[in-house]
C-alpha cells in the first residue's frame, strides 16, 4: 500500500495542524497524525480532545489509513530543503516507510506507528450544512480577543454565533458584527488558536452544527471543535436603541487616529483620550492637556458639543475592528 502527497501540500498541512496537536504524554493518539487516502485525495488529519483539524491534499493518491507521530513527521519535513518533489509513503511491515522524491537524491525515513491507541473518530453531526462567506471567520478573530477570561462565565468564554451576527462580551466591552454566519441556530464557539489566529478566515465554505459540535469546511480545510455548552446571556438590552450623539470618522480618520493615538500622553491607569465635538470641528486630546492634539474631518451629529473621555485602550481596540461611528 503506497501513498503520495507533493512536499509543498505536506508542509502547508503540517503548519496548519501545528494550531491542534499536543504533546499528550497521557494519549500518544493526541500528538499523532492520520493520512485516509480516498483514491485521488488524502486527508490528513490531527485532533486533541477538544477538536479535529483535517488537510485535503489533491494531487495525491493512496487508499486505506495509517497513523504516525507527528512531531516525527514534522522533523522529518525539515529534512528536505526548499525544492519540490513528491512524498511517498509505504506500508510494508510494523513501520511506515517514506521517501522523498525531488531533484536531488533521495531521502528516506522509517515511521514507528503508535501502539495501543486508536485514531479518534469524527463526531456524527446531525444537522445541514450551510454556507458562509469569507468575512465570517476574519469577524471571528476580530471578536475573540473581547471574550470572557473568567470560568464563572463559562457561556462568555466563547463568540456567540447567531444567523444574523457574531458577538463577544467580557462585561466590560461588547462587540458585534452584523453578518450571515450560516448558521440557522445560536452556537457558542469556544476560544481556539485556529479561529483565534483567523487560521480559517477569508475562505468561503460550509458550516453545520448541532448541539455538541460545529463543523467548518472550506476547500483545503476541515476543522471540527466542541460548542460552549452553555446559554449566552441576553446582551441586546446594554446595545442603546436610539443615539443623541453621534460622531462618524472617514477612512482619513482612522487612519491617523490608529497612527497617532498611540503615542499621546496619558497620566491614568485609565489613560483617557478625550474627543470634544461641536458642529464646526472634531478634536481629539490627550489626557494630559496643554499638549499636542488632532483635529480630524469627522462628522459631528448632535445638537450641543460634547466632549467624550474614553479608554485610549477601548478607543483603539474599536478602531482596529473598523468600527467608524460613535
Amino acid at each position: 500500500m503506497q501513498f503520495t502527497v507533493p512536499k509543498d501540500q505536506l508542509k502547508e498541512a503540517v503548519t496548519g495542524l501545528t494550531k491542534v496537536s499536543s504533546r499528550n504524554q497521557h494519549n500518544p493518539i493526541h500528538s499523532a497524525v492520520q493520512f485516509v487516502g480516498e483514491g485521488d485525495t488524502v486527508k490528513i488529519t490531527t485532533a486533541n480532545p477538544n477538536e479535529r483539524l483535517t488537510y485535503i491534499a489533491s494531487e495525491a493518491s493512496g487508499t486505506g489509513t495509517f497513523t504516525i507521530d507527528f512531531k516525527e513527521l514534522k522533523d522529518f519535513l525539515g529534512t528536505l530543503g526548499r525544492g519540490k518533489g513528491i512524498v511517498a509513503f509505504d506500508l510494508l511491515d510494523e513501520h511506515i516507510h517514506a521517501g522523498f522524491f525531488g531533484n536531488n537524491a533521495p531521502i528516506y525515513h522509517a515511521f514507528n506507528r503508535p501502539q495501543g491507541v486508536d485514531f479518534p473518530p469524527a463526531p456524527d453531526i446531525k444537522a445541514l450544512a450551510n454556507e458562509f462567506k469569507e468575512d465570517v471567520f476574519e469577524h471571528v478573530r476580530l471578536a475573540m480577543p473581547s471574550v470572557s477570561l473568567e470560568v464563572a462565565r463559562t457561556g462568555m468564554t466563547g463568540v456567540l454565533l447567531e444567523p444574523d451576527g457574531i458577538v463577544a462580551s467580557n462585561g466590560a466591552e461588547l462587540v458585534k458584527f452584523n453578518c450571515r454566519t450560516g448558521l440557522p441556530r445560536k452556537v457558542i464557539l469556544p476560544k481556539t488558536r485556529v479561529l483565534s489566529t483567523g487560521f480559517l478566515a477569508g475562505n468561503v465554505g460550509t458550516i453545520q452544527a448541532d448541539d455538541k459540535h460545529c463543523r467548518i469546511k472550506t476547500e483545503r480545510w476541515e476543522y471540527v471543535t466542541t460548542t460552549v455548552d452553555e446559554v449566552y446571556p441576553n446582551y441586546s438590552s446594554v446595545i442603546p436603541k436610539t443615539l443623541k450623539y453621534a460622531v462618524e470618522l472617514t477612512k482619513d480618520d482612522i487612519a491617523l487616529l490608529r497612527d497617532k493615538v498611540p503615542s499621546m500622553d496619558t497620566v491614568t491607569d485609565y489613560q483617557a483620550i478625550h474627543i470634544h465635538m461641536t458642529k464646526d470641528a472634531v478634536h481629539v486630546l490627550p489626557e494630559t492637556l496643554g499638549t499636542p492634539h488632532l483635529k480630524i474631518d469627522a462628522k459631528f451629529i448632535g445638537t450641543d458639543p460634547l466632549t467624550l473621555s474614553i479608554s485610549r485602550k477601548i478607543l483603539l481596540r474599536a478602531l482596529e475592528l473598523g468600527f467608524h461611528s460613535f
